[in-house]
């Protein structure tokens, strides 16, 4: 997909169990054309997602994050998760 660089870059973070295909990520899209609004597929293990999203917002300059089902991967950095590690 290529992101229209004039337009702020929205990403949408399926939950677990989920895809780049349902239909939350859709409906951002269609109600907000002023965004670039991306969903990409977030591998399941939380070792290797919490690398993958750093580096996707990173890549993709990344202007807001909507995050759905996940928040136990967001604290895999500040102690609360030490088994993800």
């Amino acid at each position: 997909m290529t992101l229209n660089e004039t337009m702020k870059t929205i990403v949408y973070f399926h939950g677990y169990g989920s895809s780049c295909q349902s239909n939350s990520a859709a409906c951002l899209a269609n109600n907000m054309p002023e965004f670039n609004v991306i969903a990409p597929d977030i591998p399941v293990d939380p070792k290797e997602a919490l690398p993958f999203l750093k580096s996707y917002c990173a890549k993709n300059k990344v202007d807001l994050i909507i995050g759905q089902h996940g928040g136990h991967v967001c604290h895999a950095d500040d102690g609360l998760s030490p088994h993800l590690r």
